[in-house]
């Protein structure tokens, strides 16, 4: 339990985790006791999210890998797409990168 001690109509709470629901009350107090105040719920805004985990790539055939992932296990958010980006390594290609967002 934080303290703080003032008589100002605000207060900023941080060090929250990103994407995160809290239940917060404010509550008055005076000589007398102390309110029941209102629970209220709000949420923190999204952040960057981790890396998918478990990627693996499965040759599919000669011209093909089948690529699969997990989720991040820390969103910090709702994930709307994944970018999968491949470089040619030893190739007579004259591409020498590209991209694909899949969308979910």
């Amino acid at each position: 339990l934080k303290e703080k001690v003032a008589n100002d109509a605000f207060m900023e709470l941080k060090g929250l985790e990103p994407y995160s629901e809290y239940e917060v009350r404010v509550q008055a107090s005076n000589s007398r006791a102390l309110s029941a105040g209102r629970m209220i719920t709000g949420r923190t805004l999204e952040d960057v999210p981790s890396s998918p985990v478990n990627v693996l790539a499965v040759v599919a055939n000669n011209t093909s890998l089948l690529l699969m992932w997990d989720p991040p296990t820390i969103p910090n958010g709702i994930i709307l797409s994944y970018r999968v980006e491949y470089f040619g390594v030893e190739t007579t290609s004259t591409a020498n990168s590209s991209f694909y967002d899949v969308r979910n």
